[in-house]
């Protein structure tokens, strides 16, 4: 589990990347996932993150820091069991943090 302190630790060392990509791996979905290792692909090859993509990852991908924010201080579970169902912690636009249905295999 990524943990805020991790977060803050990877920012003090202007790992923003990386800090996407633990994002996308905790709270996104696996097309977000794909995107955001290109992207690092991308960074290991040019040295440095193109603008669009970090456009990109702002948009998509840093919602979820309010997820980890509220998870550390509530203690929220990333991915719950209910009825049957798998349910993660997202941040949805216009509604804020909230269940929504996952996918498991």
């Amino acid at each position: 589990m990524f943990t805020m302190k991790e977060y803050l630790e990877n920012e003090d060392a202007n790992r923003h990347t990386e800090n996407y990509y633990r994002l996308a791996l905790e709270f996104g979905t696996p097309q977000e996932v794909y995107k955001v290792c290109k992207i690092k692909e991308r960074n290991a090859i040019n040295g440095h993150t193109h603008p669009e993509d970090n456009d990109w990852m702002y948009c998509n991908i840093n919602p979820y820091y309010r997820i980890l924010k509220d998870s550390s201080k509530n203690h929220v579970r990333t991915l719950t069991f209910i009825d049957d169902k798998y349910y993660r912690m997202k941040w949805v636009p216009g509604k804020g943090t909230m269940l929504v249905p996952e996918e498991v295999a």
